[in-house]
């Protein structure tokens, strides 16, 4: 779907995306939309439509992306979570009555996965694990 204004204002905000125009010799007023890649999401059982935002080169690249995740309100967009990770996936498992996220990480010999869950409006950490790829073939 097409990228909000409201939402291109928060991500020209964002330490990251701030970065990457420095180095591409960019303004913020130039932040190009095709960085960026979004998606409607349903983070609770209300009817508006959430968005999940993915970087796309410059922003991201190789084997992690950067996600932006933002609840739906009267008022616009409140961005509730900004994190780097190879995949996001949401989960019906639900907190507060926001579904739970899972973002996942690799290396070449290990994995991590950090699941997030809503409070105080926003998401918080609140469970990771981690082991060795091996661990993944095994299951």
């Amino acid at each position: 779907m097409p990228l909000p204004t409201t939402v291109l204002y928060i991500l020209k905000k964002d330490k990251t995306v701030q970065n990457v125009l420095e180095a591409e010799n960019l303004s913020p007023n130039s932040l190009p939309r095709s960085w960026f890649s979004a998606s409607v999401v349903h983070l609770s059982r209300n009817k508006k439509d959430d968005l999940v935002v993915v970087g796309n080169p410059p922003v991201s690249g190789g084997n992690l992306a950067m996600f932006w995740v933002f609840r739906a309100t009267g008022q616009g967009y409140n961005l509730v979570l900004s994190a780097s990770a190879h995949s996001l996936h949401f989960e019906n498992p639900r907190w507060n009555g926001y579904r739970t996220v899972q973002l996942t990480g690799f290396t070449a010999m290990e994995y991590s996965k950090v699941w997030y869950r809503f409070e105080a409006g926003r998401y918080i950490q609140y469970k990771e694990k981690s082991g060795k790829i091996e661990e993944l073939r095994d299951r």
